[in-house]
């Protein structure tokens, strides 16, 4: 069976796996969001303070509402995905490690990290997504998911994406 036992399948080259990040992740995650890239791609991009930063971990991983994965392509970790919920609705925030951008692998994190929310919080009925104009790239990986370009938020000018999880997680094709 595939991913999370859903039926999924990976190419093998290409079994990643999501586990929640804990406090002992801390210092990768803050490094990972301080990343020049990662902050022009974010809605506040200011680099983030070290403490505020363990403040904000700490407060993230004790959260009902949150869920925040560690992706990982054998034991080597390659990025970060949350999500941010809020009744049936998943919000998805990404992030790739700089030395795994451009292989093609931002996509399947996604997907695998999908795969182990839909395991993990079956109530999850929609997941949303926010991209910036500037950020052609993240585009791209939500359609090759086959997110649905839904509209275009002007308080953050940023397009929305949605997916509908009653359709599985999403297949890269």
């Amino acid at each position: 069976m595939g991913a999370a036992g859903t039926g999924w399948s990976r190419p093998c080259w290409l079994m990643l796996s999501a586990r929640p990040a804990r406090s002992a992740d801390c210092r990768r995650l803050f490094d990972w969001r301080n990343d020049p890239q990662v902050r022009a791609a974010a809605f506040n991009t200011e680099p983030v303070p070290w403490d505020s930063h363990r403040h904000w971990l700490q407060t993230r991983l004790e959260d009902a509402d949150c869920r925040l994965y560690v992706l990982e392509r054998g034991a080597v970790p390659i990025g970060q995905v949350r999500f941010d919920l809020q009744d049936s609705t998943a919000t998805v925030n990404y992030s790739l490690a700089a030395e795994f951008r451009g292989q093609g692998l931002a996509a399947p994190m996604l997907a695998t990290a999908i795969a182990q929310l839909i395991v993990d919080v079956p109530a999850v009925t929609r997941l949303s997504a926010y991209v910036k104009t500037d950020n052609p790239a993240s585009s791209r990986v939500f359609d090759r998911l086959k997110f649905a370009l839904d509209g275009f938020d002007t308080t953050r000018l940023a397009h929305h994406y949605a997916y509908d999880v009653a359709a599985g997680p999403p297949r890269i094709e």
